[in-house]
């Protein structure tokens, strides 16, 4: 992955040792984190890359989003694959808890203004196949992480 280090984010001032210092030990142990971005300052994909230079090298990493979109790399993010997930929801975290077993949450817009509903997503093959989740309630869907690190 090509692009600002962490070391960088914190010469430019967009960030300050301390949490450049989590963000490393953060993708160095292979530990489930939330990229945010901060307007003005270095982006959520800028962020991610300078954590993901820090990944042990040949790390699995995930990554969801929108239109239930799920990234899978097998090389600590240089290269990126699209796993099908079946659902057309905002994907918001994801965890694993070993690499093959991993949970998704999100949401989705109810037809006809019907507001929105929680998304719960698991898998038992690394990502291969996403199933929804037993999810009758929206409590639920604040509950995991973003990205994993598998």
């Amino acid at each position: 992955m090509t692009g600002l280090t962490l070391a960088d984010l914190v010469a430019n001032g967009t960030m300050s040792s301390d949490i450049a210092a989590t963000l490393r030990a953060t993708a160095s142990g292979r530990h489930s984190f939330v990229v945010c971005a901060i307007p003005r300052l270095a982006g959520k994909s800028t962020v991610m890359g300078a954590m993901l230079a820090h990944a042990p090298k040949g790390a699995a990493v995930k990554t969801v989003g929108d239109d239930g979109v799920v990234w899978h790399s097998i090389d600590a993010g240089n290269n990126w694959e699209r796993q099908p997930t079946g659902v057309r929801a905002s994907l918001r975290s994801v965890h694993f808890l070993n690499p093959y077993t991993g949970w998704i949450a999100g949401r989705e817009e109810l037809p006809h203004n019907g507001g929105s509903s929680g998304v719960l997503l698991f898998t038992v093959d690394g990502g291969l196949k996403w199933q929804k989740g037993p999810l009758n309630e929206r409590r639920y869907s604040r509950c995991v992480r973003v990205p994993a690190l598998c």
